[in-house]
């Protein structure tokens, strides 16, 4: 249907200037009737970009645009994301644990930003030791951690400090 409407489209994918996983990716926004016609009226923009970039980065500005055009859709899927939010801890067969989670856009930030905190945190405590160590010459192999050993590591402190927060407070 997209390529009805689409001649610029169309015809780029014709002359093989444009692959059809470009044509799919049109088609597929296309296909929300809520900025449908947006589409059809950047017909030339969605070919011009589509045989200037490889697929990766043409997928990208097609998202990024749909998601500006289609204000209601965003919406929609942030509220969805939101509402299937889930954080798991489990198990596995040799003793260790996994975490996993998705939240939706607001607390996404929010956690990201105490992470990132926290991951500070682990990270200024590293370098000191190394400083302390190997003097003003230490090096990021002089750190006594691995950024995943940190993030590991900072997680666990948040989850610490929550406790000890909860442990003291009225009913903890």
């Amino acid at each position: 249907k997209a390529m009805r409407v689409m001649p610029e489209v169309r015809e780029a994918f014709s002359s093989g200037r444009i692959g059809r996983d470009q044509v799919e990716r049109v088609a597929k926004v296309y296909a929300n009737p809520r900025i449908r016609d947006q589409v059809e009226a950047n017909d030339a923009g969605f070919a011009r970009e589509a045989e200037s970039h490889d697929f990766r980065v043409f997928d990208r500005m097609v998202t990024a645009w749909e998601n500006l055009a289609d204000e209601d859709g965003a919406r929609d899927r942030d509220q969805r994301s939101h509402e299937n939010r889930d954080a798991k801890i489990v198990q596995d067969f040799d003793g260790s644990w996994r975490l996993s989670g998705a939240f939706g856009s607001l607390q996404g930030v929010e956690l990201e930003a105490i992470f990132k905190a926290f991951m500070k945190m682990e990270t200024l405590a590293d370098w000191d030791k190394a400083r302390a160590e190997h003097g003003d010459n230490a090096t990021t192999s002089d750190l006594p951690r691995t950024d995943n050993q940190r993030r590991a590591d900072a997680l666990f402190e948040i989850f610490q400090r929550a406790a000890a927060h909860h442990a003291g407070s009225e009913g903890g």
